[in-house]
């Protein structure tokens, strides 16, 4: 029943009709072959599928070519004589597989139809059977019995991606800006390694005090440690709002309102944080939310719960059960895709390669060229409108001039003043403003430029740092040592029983979560702060009291008589007309003006004095045809 197989090629009208039984074998084995293709891209493969193969095997026998090189009368006779009993043959063969073909495509619609109607019949018990499970008494706790006995299963795995997480989100963190964030984590390896110098110093007798190192220094030295936020690390940090509940008291977290506000959308978009930023949030998410009657803080950690259940399967490559099997009759099983390097690690916690470093630093000289190519236009047409402004102006003065008029008639002056204002509009529609034209291109390229995060200045520098401590080379096996003795302390300050090895090898599977071979990355950052904090509560401000009417109205006529806006007065009359007049004379100041000149040649006989030409195009026009009139003899022939 396939598109191009065999029952589109019976049922189909023949273009060419095949004149030997070579052509007509070759076309039915053809016919047979997209029939098998056919069945072949079918998920379910079953024994009936090769009907299509047995029906029609006894044509193709009967159409078997014979070996007979006779060329006499005989043979030939002989030959057309086994041709025609080929033919009765094969006829009789198609009429029998025809018919088996027909009749097993009855039973196959009958056998469908029943399907059909027993399929609609699963489906509906499945619809009741789903109300059931979803309105059962017992649903939550068995739920809840699930998840806890998942998490007692991954409690390692959670604690050690929540120790991670915490030396890299500051306490208060919601104070600091990005720029803040950077300088706040150097400050920490900057002061580390100052404590230890001053350690040495004193075990050697040497009490000298050091001089405070500045925030470029503390960059440094960050670098040097491995330490030195990125842009895109110190970013995601600051705006991954459910990140900051490593570092909060779980009642502070159970109270918050975070469904609602500005960072409501963090919260919302559970795709996307990697599967150790979720192992982390969810190790600090309560068990139960309070202030929650709408019952949406409960859907949310649901949400995240199932989020996280799945990227942890498909981390581990479990397998799930999947379709039916009809050839086996069992169900098949299916292992789950494995995770993309984004969502086993984000990129934001490693260093740019080479590539990203090159890459970015051309995005800022692209920005930069743009923003310079469109500055150079806007200067041009600038330069070109006051041109063109200055000629319209003259243009319409030539054409108001009576003696013009009378020298080269009204219609030319007016066609040339014409001609000087269309091409000012065209060029002033050229430039624009700042909604649309060239004028809007430049600011929208500058604004590019400047908007730009990191600014190229600031890349530059964050590139010098990586490049010379070599953080753009990954290494996967030093990143995964890393993170495994960062998990060991963890679990032992956690009491939790930690069945990895601990010695990290190269063919090691955790050395393989920090190879992304479609796009390398450099060396994981490694963070500063402490990964066992003592959290406390957050101090809550004190409530306000209400002030009554009376007391509002007390305050804000203080206010007023403070600021002095009860005596303040509007400007006069004369203050406007003269701020007017001064703007005015400004303005008229500002713009040229077109001077008149003065003819020296005498007044002509209708009393009018010789005007000499304004606009440029006028004046070309003088000087082609003062120059005609001299080629010219007495006659008036050239």
């Amino acid at each position: 029943r396939g598109r191009g197989g065999l029952g589109a090629a019976l049922s189909a009208p023949r273009k060419k009709k095949p004149k030997t039984l070579a052509s007509a074998k070759a076309a039915l084995v053809k016919a047979r072959s997209r029939a098998a293709a056919d069945a072949a891209r079918l998920p379910v493969q079953l024994p009936e599928f090769g009907i299509v193969e047995t029906c029609t095997a006894p044509v193709v026998d009967a159409l078997q070519d014979e070996n007979d090189d006779d060329q006499s009368h005989a043979g030939k006779a002989r030959r057309a004589s086994a041709t025609i009993l080929k033919c009765d043959a094969a006829a009789a063969a198609a009429s029998a597989a025809l018919a088996l073909l027909r009749e097993t495509a009855k039973e196959a619609r009958r056998e469908g139809d029943r399907l059909r109607t027993n399929l609609r019949d699963v489906e509906g018990a499945l619809d009741v059977w789903r109300a059931r499970e979803r309105d059962a008494p017992n649903r939550a706790a068995k739920l809840a019995e699930e998840e806890r006995e998942w998490s007692r299963r991954e409690e390692a795995a959670n604690a050690a991606a929540l120790a991670l997480i915490r030396t890299l989100v500051p306490p208060d963190i919601k104070g600091d800006t990005v720029e803040g964030l950077r300088h706040r984590a150097a400050r920490v390896v900057a002061q580390a390694a100052a404590q230890a110098k001053r350690r040495k110093r004193e075990a050697e007798g040497d009490t000298t005090e050091e001089p405070p190192v500045s925030d470029k220094k503390a960059l440094a030295i960050a670098a040097a440690w491995g330490g030195c936020y990125t842009y895109a690390l110190a970013e995601r940090l600051k705006n991954a709002r459910p990140l900051h509940w490593v570092q909060a008291h779980p009642d502070d977290v159970a109270t918050q309102n975070f469904l609602a506000g500005a960072g409501a959308d963090s919260f919302r978009n559970l795709g996307d944080y990697d599967v150790v930023e979720l192992r982390a949030i969810y190790a600090a998410c309560p068990e139960k939310f309070q202030l929650d009657s709408s019952g949406a803080k409960a859907a949310w950690r649901r949400q995240l719960v199932e989020r996280l259940r799945e990227l942890v399967a498909r981390e581990r490559g479990d397998r799930v059960n999947a379709g039916w099997d009809g050839a086996t009759g069992q169900r098949r099983t299916q292992q789950l895709p494995p995770l993309p390097a984004k969502q086993r690690r984000h990129p934001a916690y490693y260093y740019p390669s080479k590539a990203q470093l090159e890459e970015t630093a051309q995005k800022h000289k692209t920005l930069k060229k743009r923003r310079d190519e469109r500055k150079k236009k806007v200067a041009t047409l600038e330069a070109a409108l006051e041109e063109r402004r200055d000629e319209r102006d003259a243009a319409f003065a030539d054409s108001r001039s009576e003696y013009l008029q009378q020298q080269y008639g009204r219609q030319l002056l007016r066609d040339l003043a014409r001609e000087a204002d269309d091409a000012y509009k065209a060029t002033s529609k050229e430039l624009g403003n700042d909604v649309q034209g060239a004028r809007a291109d430049y600011l929208r390229a500058a604004k590019a430029v400047d908007n730009a995060h990191p600014t190229e200045s600031e890349d530059a520098a964050l590139r010098k740092l990586v490049e010379r401590h070599s953080l753009c080379d990954g290494d996967a096996l030093a990143d995964a040592r890393d993170v495994a003795a960062l998990r060991k302390r963890a679990l032992a300050k956690a009491g939790i029983y930690d069945d990895e090895e601990d010695d990290v090898t190269e063919d090691d599977e955790r050395v393989l979560k920090h190879v992304f071979a479609e796009e390398p990355r450099g060396r994981l950052v490694r963070g500063p702060f402490d990964p066992w904090p003592a959290i406390e509560r957050a101090e809550r401000a004190p409530v306000l009291k209400k002030l009554s009417d009376e007391e509002e109205a007390r305050l804000r006529r203080e206010e007023l008589r403070q600021h002095g806006l009860s005596r303040r007065k509007s400007l006069s009359t004369k203050e406007v007309a003269k701020t007017l007049s001064a703007s005015a004379a400004a303005a008229s100041s500002s713009r040229p003006t077109v001077r008149r000149v003065a003819s020296a040649k005498p007044v002509t006989s209708g009393g009018l004095a010789p005007v000499a030409p304004r606009s440029r195009r006028l004046a070309e026009l003088a000087r082609k045809s003062a120059g005609g009139d001299s080629g010219r003899d007495s006659t008036g022939s050239t």
